[in-house]
């Protein structure tokens, strides 16, 4: 699937509503269905329900292919635009018809959810939108100095849905944004060349060589230390199981926490030195190292490939042309089998706590 597609769908929900008002619309009816029910202009209702109809009918019109249609339903938004969206106003007006609050609780329903949808339609185009922005080259090929990053999501860092994807490309967002201000670095963040929704989710991203070669030392200096915190949290894992008492093991998975927190901070003062960046940036880097540790911990992995390591953007980092990251991080979890999520660590705590209740 086509990042563009996604942007396309969001951009056209957006603009139907606001150009039919659709939020209004409801609220007319709404109006409308108040007053006849004191007996005043009973045809208003017909008139604006009517009217509903016909703009959901023309939402159809206006959604062609197959893929948009799939597209609507995957977005939640087939039972507020179009078809499904007419039989539920219609469902609403033959169920109520004899109770006029009944069919205003529906329909003011529908109107939240309509102005939900336009929320979260704006939203997704302001998120995706910049990472797809015109480019002179095919999609698919590299600009001057571009190399690629390719994003895999998978496990608890799966994307299955459309909020999970809004997620994730918020997140990564922010990652290149902070990292875009590494000295000669493009503050464009990244450009979305492909997305294959197999199993796990694939994102291939191209992005200043500026940017992705502290970004890979980054990772690369990460994944180096975060053995010691998959030990610990094994090791509570392992001591849970045996019944040990419940303050050891939340130790130590604060332990693991603080050593999250470490690691980040070490990573970011390596890159500082080594990039000879201000205190803001390193700031900003310990962030998106943070948000990566995170991305990785819950199945997520990633790949570098900086280009063709005669040109000239190569030669920020003299031969390192390949950046290998996706290697190392499966070595780790076949190794180590990668465990706990944060949101296990969470239900630990609270089984923990159940626990320390007992024993009083």
């Amino acid at each position: 699937m086509q990042v563009r597609e996604l942007v396309e769908l969001g951009a056209f929900l957006k603009e139907f509503i606001q150009e039919h008002g659709l939020p209004n619309l409801y609220q007319e009816l709404v109006n409308a269905v108040n007053q006849a029910a004191q007996n005043q202009n009973p045809g208003n209702v017909t008139t604006n329900y009517n009217r509903l109809l016909q703009v959901h009918a023309e939402a159809d019109e206006r959604i062609l292919s197959p893929a948009q249609s799939k597209l609507v339903v995957d977005y939640g938004a087939d039972k507020l635009i179009g078809k499904n969206a007419s039989q539920r106003l219609t469902s609403i007006f033959d169920k109520h018809r004899a109770h006029p609050q009944g069919m205003v609780a529906a329909i003011t329903e529908m109107l939240n959810e309509t102005n939900q949808l336009a929320k979260r339609s704006n939203q997704l185009v302001s998120v995706l939108e910049p990472m797809i922005q015109e480019h002179k080259l095919d999609e698919e090929e590299l600009g001057e100095n571009e190399g690629r990053l390719w994003l895999y999501f998978s496990e608890a860092a799966s994307v299955t849905t459309i909020g999970d994807l809004e997620k994730a490309a918020d997140t990564w967002k922010q990652i290149l944004h902070n990292f875009s201000r590494m000295p000669g670095a493009s503050a464009d963040g990244g450009r979305i060349l492909q997305m294959q929704k197999h199993s796990p989710l694939e994102l291939e991203v191209a992005a200043n060589v500026a940017l992705l070669v502290p970004l890979g030392f980054g990772i690369q200096w990460v994944l180096s230390k975060i053995e010691h915190v998959i030990r610990i949290c094994q090791e509570a894992e392992k001591l849970k199981q045996l019944k040990v008492k419940s303050q050891i093991i939340k130790d130590l998975y604060q332990d693991a926490k603080e050593q999250r927190k470490t690691i980040a901070e070490e990573a970011a003062d390596e890159i500082k030195k080594k990039y000879n960046t201000d205190g803001e940036v390193r700031n900003a880097v310990k962030q998106a190292l943070s948000k990566i540790i995170t991305f990785i911990e819950d199945g997520g992995k990633l790949d570098i490939d900086i280009g063709d390591k005669d040109s000239e953007a190569a030669d920020v980092e003299g031969d390192e042309s390949k950046i290998e990251l996706k290697g190392f991080i499966e070595n780790i979890r076949k190794e180590i089998k990668l465990l706990p999520s944060r949101e296990n660590e969470a239900e630990n705590d609270e089984d923990e706590e159940a626990a320390e209740g007992g024993d009083g």
